[in-house]
């Protein structure tokens, strides 16, 4: 059974996906795609301002 499952797996995510994406996720695909820069930026600085946090915690310590 073990073995069995694993290349059922890989079939199945070749047949799943392709489908998937047409719908509900290729809008959540195309919406990301412009907004991922700002995104990613926006959470580079949440976590630049968490280190800053940890270490000003650090030096109060």
């Amino acid at each position: 059974m073990i073995e069995i499952r694993p290349s059922n797996q890989k079939r199945s995510r070749g047949v799943l996906l392709p489908p998937i994406p047409r719908g509900k996720s290729a809008r959540i695909l195309q919406s990301p795609a412009p907004s991922a820069p700002t995104s990613l930026k926006e959470v580079y600085q949440k976590h630049s301002e968490i280190s800053q946090k940890r270490i000003s915690n650090e030096k109060d310590t």
